[in-house]
Formats: structure tokens, C-alpha cells, sequence
């Protein structure tokens, strides 16, 4: 039996059997390996298929070995999803491990390859506009996922300095307008 995800127009996620998936989990070994809650910047799919079926569940269960399907959040616009597949169902492999660092924060990314079939929206120019044509197959997709995220030195310095500024002022101060101050003024501390 085929499963089939399909998306909206100007709407980036999933949808299922007219359930609204907040995020795809892909799993292995009893733990999620990777997230995603769509492809590409904006969805660059119509459609997904799945060659397996899509079991409602009342909890999760990382052991078991189909794909199946668990609420996520009832809201006041209708309920989400999440989407659980078994690794083997988009053929998921390691590509790569990256480190990547902001102001804040130390990144270590793994970068994993996913097997997809669907229709996907590839960009084309047709009589000197681009458009999105639509092209059935079998793809395959890269998929990011932070396994570490570890503070800076200069996170930890402007969280310090926030922590002694704050019994000294009417509001409160944060790390960010900490190190803004800092690119700004020569702060020392009496």
C-alpha cells in the first residue's frame, strides 16, 4: 500500500489524509536520527510517496519497525501531527559532519542523505520567466540535524556580565545586548 504526502499551495508542510504534519522523524535503534518538518527552504515537493503504510498511534514507539503517525498539539486551527518513518523507508545515509560557529554558539551538524519519491517543483525558465515545473521521481535530498550545540567563551562572558548588571539596573539586561555594549564601549568592572 502507497502513502502520499502532499502539500498546499503557499503552504509549507505535509499534509496526510488531511492531517496537517508538524514534523518527520526518521528513526533507527530505537531513537530519532533526524528531523525535518519539510524540503528546502520553502517545500519544494507537491507530493511525497511513501511504499509503506501510515499507522495511527497513541504514543511513541521507537522500537517498532513501520511507519506511524502521532498528535503532536490540538489548537484552536486544528490539530498537528508527527510523522514517524523507519531509517530504511528514505534509504537515510551519513553524509557528512560539519562544525559550525556563530557568536554564540559551537555547531556540530551531521548532514544525512534521504531517498524521496514524489513530484517535485524544480525552477525552469519558459519564455524568459522562471517557473516552477513539476517533475516526477525518485530524488535524493540532504537533511541537517544539530547533534551538539555548545556556548562560546563570549556567550558565557556577556551572560556574567549581564548577571552583575542586573541587581544594578530598573530592567533586565540580556547576553545579546551585553555583547552589543561590548562592541560598542570598553566595559570593565570595578
Amino acid at each position: 500500500m502507497e502513502t502520499k504526502l502532499t502539500t498546499l499551495p503557499c503552504f509549507n508542510p505535509f499534509i496526510l489524509d488531511g492531517r496537517e504534519i508538524h514534523t518527520i522523524n526518521v528513526y533507527e535503534g530505537g531513537k530519532i536520527v533526524t528531523s525535518f518538518r519539510w524540503i528546502g527552504s520553502n517545500n519544494i515537493y507537491k507530493s511525497i510517496s511513501l511504499d509503506i503504510p501510515v499507522k495511527n498511534a497513541r504514543k511513541i514507539d521507537l522500537t517498532r519497525k513501520d511507519a506511524f503517525i502521532v498528535l503532536h498539539e490540538r489548537n484552536k486551527y486544528g490539530n498537528t501531527y508527527d510523522l514517524y518513518l523507519p531509517a530504511r523507508v528514505v534509504n537515510l545515509q551519513t553524509l557528512e559532519t560539519k562544525e559550525r560557529e556563530t557568536w554564540n554558539y559551537k555547531y556540530i551538524d551531521r548532514i544525512y542523505t534521504i531517498t524521496v519519491k514524489g513530484v517535485k517543483k524544480i525552477p525552469a525558465i519558459e519564455l524568459g520567466r522562471v517557473i516552477r515545473k513539476e517533475v516526477a521521481g525518485e530524488f535524493t535530498e540532504n537533511v541537517t540535524t544539530t547533534i551538539c550545540a555548545e556556548k562560546t567563551q563570549l556567550l558565557k562572558k556577556c551572560e556574567e556580565i549581564a548577571e552583575k548588571f542586573n541587581p544594578c539596573l530598573f530592567s533586565k539586561i540580556s547576553a545579546v545586548e551585553v555583547r552589543y555594549l561590548l562592541e560598542k564601549f570598553n566595559i570593565t568592572e570595578k
